[in-house]
């Protein structure tokens, strides 16, 4: 059986095997919408009327030098809306991130039982790591077993659990729980999470930008007006 510093360390490289094939997932996304703009932007009309393909994309014909000014477009797009929810989760801290995913903070002074004990175990698993107590959120509309640890510092961590798991595990199972997450909160991986998080929001930013584009060309196509036909005399002398 492995000791606990091999399981570590076999975590942390797992840890960066997700970090470059999510980095790998991502310039491939880039490639694919650039290739996709070029095309587009390659579409020649006249092309049609010499029965012919409308996009000449022979590698002959392929012009790099825009594929890749279009590549470092959406690149920068990507990096900039990264940069933005970065700073966003930044200075918002783990307070946001559990808020945003529908959490309310747990008062010290509560007189649920079941939240009393949460409090209780999170105290005594700071006080065993050495840790600030982080602050506890409650998830009341997910009634799933599951938590989560979130922040960029362990000064500014916050633990969060769903109801599910606050009514269906025991005082042991939810300590094991919350173990897990300080484990996370001690070695770091919240900033991992956090990184990772903003560079899917930059990738969502680019989906939703060509949906909205999609839907404003469909609106143009759909806008041509149809000339007003009149059938009738437009009036007959007496």
């Amino acid at each position: 059986m492995r000791d606990f510093f091999t399981q570590q360390d076999v975590a942390r490289r797992n840890s960066l095997r997700l970090v470059l094939l999510f980095t790998l997932a991502a310039l491939l996304v880039v490639a694919l919408v650039s290739s996709a703009i070029y095309i587009l932007l390659s579409f020649n009309p006249q092309r049609l009327h010499q029965s012919a393909s409308p996009f000449d994309l022979t590698p002959a014909t392929w012009n790099y030098r825009l594929w890749g000014r279009i590549a470092a477009g959406v690149l920068a797009f990507i990096l900039l809306c990264t940069f933005y929810k970065y700073m966003q989760l930044k200075s918002g801290g783990g307070a946001f991130v559990a808020q945003m995913c529908g959490g309310r903070p747990v008062l010290p002074d509560t007189d649920n039982l079941r939240e009393r004990r949460l409090l209780n175990i999170v105290e005594e698993m700071a006080l065993a790591s050495g840790v600030t107590v982080p602050t506890v959120y409650l998830l009341d509309r997910e009634g799933g077993i599951n938590a989560f640890a979130a922040g960029f510092s362990q000064e500014d961590a916050v633990i969060g659990v769903t109801r599910g798991a606050l009514i269906y595990l025991d005082r042991d199972e939810l300590q094991g729980v919350v173990a897990h997450e300080f484990s996370h909160i001690l070695y770091g991986d919240m900033l991992v999470n956090l990184r990772l998080q903003g560079v899917l929001h930059g990738i969502l930013a680019l989906g939703l930008l060509g949906e909205v584009l999609l839907r404003g060309s469909a609106r143009g196509a759909g806008a041509v007006r149809v000339p007003y036909l009149r059938t009738g005399r437009q009036g007959s002398g007496a």
